[in-house]
């Protein structure tokens, strides 16, 4: 934000952004924060929720990040950044990979 010479119109757009995934990130946090405080397999076994947020913050984090990082490199001459909507498939998969794996270990 500090160092990218943007013009009035485009730091207002910038800035608008990361007011909303500051504002989103707070909501979200103490939930990926009990997430990782209970990362252990009695947790991971058990399957139980130990934290939540609004269904849908999440996507609407990441939303206003793609838009944020899109606005930053279309205003440097760049193309469009999009988040791989794949790369939650493949998340999904690992998780459920290390799941039955820990669960094979038990």
């Amino acid at each position: 934000m500090e160092y990218g010479g943007w013009d009035a119109k485009t730091e207002g757009r910038l800035r608008g952004l990361l007011n909303d995934l500051s504002e989103l990130h707070q909501r979200i946090r103490p939930a990926r924060n009990r997430l990782l405080g209970h990362n252990d397999l009695s947790t991971i076994l058990a399957d139980v929720p130990i934290g939540k947020f609004e269904a849908g913050l999440d996507d609407r984090y990441f939303d206003a990040l793609q838009s944020f990082a899109s606005l930053v490199r279309e205003t440097g001459g760049g193309v469009p950044f999009r988040l791989d909507a794949l790369a939650r498939t493949d998340v999904a998969v690992l998780l459920k990979a290390l799941v039955d794996a820990a669960a094979a270990e038990a």
